[in-house]
């Protein structure tokens, strides 16, 4: 909120309150949102939450996916960010396609299913040096980590691989 003075003469003061910005759009709903699979599946992927310590290691979490026009997709990492302080983040379009009109939503959460968005961290692709790949750092705020790969271009586009690497420092 924005404070402004207002001067009305042989009146007084009076102070009036007005929104700098319009209010910002909730998220959608993950459950309208298709979930990318990633390398490991079912129980495997389930049993491995628990058991892989993220801190210096990285992963695969999603391979060869289309998001189609002004839709959102989701994928899960199977590795446990607990002992983790920042996660690197990277995708790679397939075929040098331009993936510029692409955000990148990293979602923490405690447990396995209350994820929300921390600090506001958006990755946005059109910050990439280059059109067709590229990485952020975020930090960790979870064990768990969804993230939300967003396609604003008016057509589809087709990504190689989605990484998720963990560090302790």
């Amino acid at each position: 909120m924005k404070k402004m003075l207002i001067w009305a003469p042989a009146l007084c003061v009076v102070w009036t309150l007005q929104a700098e910005d319009a209010p910002k759009r909730a998220q959608r709903d993950d459950a309208a949102v298709p979930l990318v699979q990633s390398q490991k599946s079912g129980v495997a992927q389930a049993a491995a939450v628990g058991d892989r310590s993220a801190a210096g290691s990285g992963e695969i979490v999603a391979t060869n996916f289309t998001v189609q026009a002004g839709t959102c997709v989701k994928a899960d990492s199977v590795l446990d960010y607990i002992t983790s302080s920042n996660v690197s983040i990277s995708l790679l379009s397939n075929n040098g396609q331009d993936m510029t009109a692409t955000r990148i939503i990293p979602f923490f959460a405690v447990d396995t299913n209350a994820f929300y968005v921390a600090a506001g961290n958006i990755i946005r692709v059109s910050d990439f040096y280059y059109i067709d790949g590229g990485s952020a750092v975020v930090p960790v705020h979870g064990r768990f980590l969804r993230i939300r790969i967003c396609n604003d271009a008016g057509f589809d586009i087709s990504y190689a691989q989605l990484t998720a690497r963990a560090s302790a420092n």
